[in-house]
């Protein structure tokens, strides 16, 4: 089990105007459950995360300033299938709310998928990465890390329907120090077309619980 002990440095590496952002918060989206739905139908806007291999959930992000927030998560009686990945649209029936404490349970009802240009933005994320790769490799020398080594692939951590921003991450190899996990992260927002916003990079910091 890992339990979140610090987290580090932001700084920005896209655009024209680089700039170098200090924050305590690290994760791409945290975790604010305030989600309160009405008894009749409505209709959510998400994208799905796997809580366990045989559970999912619909996940509801909203953005304020700089920093995205999970307000809501909904299990539904069946599962969305197939999903590509991209963001959902339920119009569904709630049937139990705080189920685990922060989790409504509904009926699903009807869903539609809108996809997203992930493939689009790993690529514009890859460009961003070559040109500022000095950048980089001075930002993690200053938190300890020898260089960048990531599989460039995109978890999808969110997506904020108001603001019509896609959050993902990139993660690269973490690192040990007894037990302290070290791990860099790439935090992306991104247009649902894959126009970049923001890169970010966060040093996330872990306590590794053994037994």
């Amino acid at each position: 089990m890992h339990r979140v002990l610090l987290f580090a440095v932001l700084a920005s590496l896209s655009g024209c105007t680089m700039r170098i952002a200090m924050t305590e918060q690290g994760l791409p989206v945290l975790s604010a459950y305030s989600l309160v739905l009405e008894e009749d139908d409505t209709t959510l806007v998400g994208t799905i995360t796997m809580l366990s291999d045989k559970l999912e959930a619909l996940d509801v992000v909203r953005i304020r300033e700089d920093t995205a927030f999970r307000v809501g998560r909904v299990i539904f009686d069946k599962s969305i299938e197939p999903y590509y990945g991209g963001i959902i649209k339920a119009r569904l029936r709630p049937i139990e709310a705080e189920v685990y404490g922060y989790i409504t349970r509904a009926e699903l009802l009807e869903w539609w998928e809108e996809p997203l240009a992930r493939e689009a933005t790993r690529k514009a994320v890859e460009v961003i990465l070559k040109r500022q790769d000095n950048r980089l490799k001075r930002l993690l020398k200053e938190k300890g890390f020898d260089e960048w080594e990531s599989d460039g692939l995109l978890q999808l951590e969110g997506y904020d329907p108001e603001a019509e921003i896609a959050i993902y991450s990139m993660a690269s190899r973490a690192v040990y120090e007894g037990n302290i996990q070290r791990q860099p992260i790439l935090v992306v927002w991104a247009t649902p077309q894959g126009a970049i916003l923001k890169v970010n990079l966060t040093i996330l910091n872990r306590i590794l619980e053994r037994r």
